[in-house]
């Protein structure tokens, strides 16, 4: 399959997506030294979008092609066979890319890691409310979430958004975030560089890419130059 989809790439033909397939001196997989580099690698995979692909300002489809170029000289430049076959099975084949990157979902930049949300509510579910059912049914389930979960999840979101008595950890973060890139100095040539839009909200900086927040020194610093005082 691989072979078929990346047709270009130097060798694949002979890295065919299963553990023992062809080729010259394999390491079983990637040491420890590269993993951080593999890591960082994905990393970046993930966070990649059309609206903030600068200069290249490649479609979605053209993003997939490039990252799975990347990581496969990476891997194939070791010979780390094994690894490659791993990442192109479990993330880096067209039904699994869909699932875990940011630049399929159209012309919106995702700011939420919806997994890790669902992960955080039955976090709260299970420890808080049903830590004595290991089975819950499902019409003890529904109750819990109607009459215990949600009235403590209606009013936080009053109290913290609506009224807004009270600082979320995450308000005070970006506050504090926001502060720091306030009094950055920033390259003569940014405007060239990453394209940076106070309109669109985008920008093509490593660090935009990867920020929480999706803000970065060349935006904070043309929307405004005071600080937030929390």
């Amino acid at each position: 399959m691989a072979s078929t989809l990346f047709p270009d790439f130097p060798g694949i033909s002979a890295w065919t997506p299963s553990i023992g397939g062809r080729g010259g001196r394999r390491h079983p997989s990637c040491p420890a030294q590269d993993r951080e580099t593999i890591l960082n690698m994905v990393t970046k995979h993930f966070h990649m979008h059309p609206l903030i692909d600068v200069p290249g300002h490649r479609t979605p489809a053209q993003i997939y092609i490039g990252a799975a170029r990347e990581i496969y000289l990476f891997c194939n430049q070791r010979g780390y066979i094994d690894t490659w076959v791993y990442l192109f099975n479990e993330w880096y084949n067209p039904r699994a890319w869909k699932t875990w990157t940011r630049c399929t979902a159209g012309d919106r930049i995702p700011m939420a890691k919806t997994t890790m949300l669902i992960e955080a509510h039955w976090k709260v579910l299970k420890r808080n409310h049903l830590y004595h059912y290991n089975r819950a049914r499902l019409n003890l389930l529904v109750y819990v979430i109607m009459d215990r979960y949600f009235p403590d999840l209606r009013y936080k979101f009053n109290r913290d958004t609506v009224i807004g008595s009270h600082a979320t950890r995450w308000a005070n973060e970006f506050t504090k975030e926001w502060n720091r890139l306030v009094g950055r100095e920033e390259k003569s040539n940014a405007n060239a560089l990453y394209e940076p839009s106070t309109e669109t909200w985008t920008c093509g900086s490593p660090s935009f890419l990867t920020s929480r927040y999706l803000i970065c020194k060349y935006l904070v610093r043309r929307f405004a130059t005071w600080k937030i005082w929390s």
